[in-house]
C-alpha cells in the first residue's frame, strides 16, 4: 500500500507537471500565431469571408448615387476609367508609355460614369509585382468629370511595366485598370 501511494503521489505531480507544460507550450504557439503569423492569417481569414458572402449573396448591396458611403452592388459594379496625361489637364492625349526622364510631367487620373460618388483608393503594382497604394482617398466626381490622382512626386519610378487599379475603399474590389510602361 505504501508504494502505490508513492506511485499516486508521483503521477499526481507528474500529471500537473505535463499539463503545466502543454500549457505552455498552447501559450507559446497561440503567441507566435498572434504576432507573427496574425496579419497573414487574418487577412486570409477576411478574404475568405468576402467571398463567401459574394458565393451567397449577402453583403452585396446598390450604390446609391451621391453617397460615398453606400455599399456596393457586386452584380453592377460601375466601371471607372483610369488613364494618365503628360500635363495637368485630363483631356490631352492619353498615354500608356513614357520615359523615365518624363515621370514628373505625368498626370494620373480617374473617371466614374455620371452619377456615380464613391470613394477610391489607388493601387499601384510594380515591376517586381510589389503592391502600394498610391495617394490618399479619392473620391469621383458625380458629373463623371476625371478626377486628378497626382503626380509621382519626389519617388522616381524605375523603368518597367506597371499597372494601376482603382479600387473601392473598404471593399478592395478593383474596378478601373491601367496597365503602362515606363522606358529608359
Amino acid at each position: 500500500m505504501k508504494n502505490a501511494f508513492k506511485f499516486g503521489i508521483k503521477a499526481y505531480f507528474g500529471g500537473c507537471i505535463g499539463c503545466f507544460g502543454a500549457l505552455s507550450f498552447i501559450l507559446l504557439l497561440i503567441l507566435i500565431i498572434t504576432f507573427i503569423l496574425g496579419p497573414s492569417i487574418l487577412n486570409g481569414i477576411s478574404s475568405f469571408g468576402q467571398s463567401l458572402s459574394g458565393i451567397f449573396g449577402q453583403g452585396t448591396f446598390l450604390p446609391n448615387a451621391g453617397d460615398s458611403n453606400s455599399p456596393v452592388d457586386m452584380e453592377n459594379l460601375p466601371i471607372f476609367e483610369v488613364f494618365l496625361t503628360q500635363e495637368n489637364n485630363p483631356d490631352s492625349e492619353h498615354v500608356e508609355s513614357f520615359q523615365s526622364d518624363d515621370y514628373k510631367q505625368i498626370w494620373f487620373w480617374v473617371r466614374a460614369p455620371e452619377g456615380i460618388a464613391m470613394d477610391f483608393t489607388i493601387l499601384l503594382t510594380m515591376p517586381d509585382q510589389s503592391q502600394v497604394q498610391f495617394g490618399p482617398t479619392f473620391q469621383t466626381d458625380p458629373t463623371g468629370s476625371p478626377v486628378s490622382c497626382g503626380q509621382f512626386g519626389d519617388w522616381v519610378p524605375q523603368p518597367g511595366k506597371y499597372k494601376l487599379e482603382a479600387q473601392i475603399t473598404n471593399e478592395n474590389i478593383t474596378v478601373g485598370v491601367l496597365e503602362f510602361e515606363i522606358t529608359d
